[in-house]
């Protein structure tokens, strides 16, 4: 449980929405709202009379700043016997709210506790995000949702964020920030997670790392549902398969059945240094059809047509060049099972349709 005070009438807000009101523990002068947080503590006041005009009320503000004195006072007595674990305050303006320097000054007459000091500075709205949600904070505060949740520490070790604690969520490499949402994923012990999409936006390098951690989360003996666009993605990973067509399964298998299913065919790519004579390919066993694009011969066939395609080459003394033999793949089975590839889409042909229209 953590024992929670809030300086900032929204950061309050902030914290009942997401659940936690009934671990605050006090509150500023300002924070009224819920109602139910006036029943609260009251850890502040200004330094100023509060009665009059807003030219009287200004008028003595800027006389305590020209003071060079804080507008506001927070009681140290009253924190030291609360006992907080983190205290939200705010770095943005001395005059709008309890400042960060009025808690540093408080916070440092304080001996029983050693409280998380929270400061936000938002300047847009992906900023009230990113400000409070450090690393270490996120987890501890998601660890609040779970009965019997996994060790904070013991996550950012495993996950290679010890070093990144204090760290602001956007400050994170992407790498770095996608580590962290499988660690939260895993704070409440789960047996079955669900990860939507979760290399989007990731370089090749990043991409391949965060696979290494589903595989971890895999082996690990939880069940891992992924949901991907990327075919080589979904084979990489996944033991079984559902292909989704306009909402429903068209299909349900392992990567190497669904694969199977979508036909034996092969292809087998090379760039002949010279001319093919007509008709020498096309008669090899097996082949089903020969195509060019731009310098590359395209072959497609059966069984061992690749064989038989060398060898018809080589006694024809026609050398070849970046030879290739390509096997099927999800992308072949998603077409030979839906009739369409991926880009062919209800969603991407009404784009299309409104780009058109435009």
């Amino acid at each position: 449980m953590f024992r929670i005070i809030s300086l900032i009438a929204s950061a309050t807000e902030i914290v009942c929405a997401l659940g936690f009101e009934d671990q605050l523990v006090g509150r500023s002068h300002e924070c009224d709202y819920p109602p139910t947080v006036k029943q609260l503590p009251q850890l502040t006041s200004p330094k100023f009379k509060v009665e009059g005009t807003s030219a009287e009320i200004d008028q003595r503000v800027k006389a305590t700043l020209q003071d060079a004195l804080s507008v506001y006072h927070v009681d140290p007595r009253m924190l030291e016997e609360l006992k907080p674990t983190h205290i939200i305050t705010q770095s943005q303006c001395e005059v709008c709210a309890v400042s960060l320097k009025d808690v540093e000054r408080a916070v440092c007459e304080l001996t029983s506790s050693n409280p998380v000091i929270v400061s936000l500075e938002p300047n847009e709205l992906d900023d009230v995000w990113a400000d409070i949600l450090r690393v270490g904070e996120a987890l501890e505060l998601y660890a609040g949702f779970y009965r019997n949740p996994r060790p904070v520490d013991e996550l950012l070790d495993e996950w290679g964020l010890a070093a990144k604690r204090n760290t602001a969520f956007k400050k994170l490499s992407g790498g770095q920030q996608q580590r962290l949402f499988l660690a939260l994923a895993l704070l409440g012990r789960p047996e079955l997670v669900f990860f939507d999409e979760i290399t989007t936006g990731l370089d090749p390098a990043a991409r391949r790392q965060t696979w290494d951690l589903v595989r971890r989360i895999r082996d690990s003996g939880v069940t891992v549902v992924l949901v991907s666009h990327l075919m080589d993605e979904v084979e990489e990973l996944c033991d079984r398969v559902a292909i989704l067509d306009r909402g429903r399964i068209v299909a349900l298998d392992t990567p190497a059945a669904l694969i199977a299913s979508s036909g034996s065919e092969q292809r087998m790519r090379f760039r002949p240094v010279g001319a093919i004579p007509a008709g020498l390919i096309e008669g090899v066993p097996g082949v089903t059809a020969v195509t060019r694009s731009g310098t590359q011969a395209i072959v497609t066939g059966t069984g061992d047509f690749a064989t038989g395609v060398a060898a018809t080459l080589a006694r024809a003394q026609v050398l070849v060049a970046d030879l290739r033999l390509e096997q099927r793949t999800l992308d072949d089975a998603f077409v030979a099972l839906t009739g369409r590839p991926f880009e062919d889409t209800d969603d991407t042909r009404h784009e299309k349709e409104l780009e058109a229209a435009r």
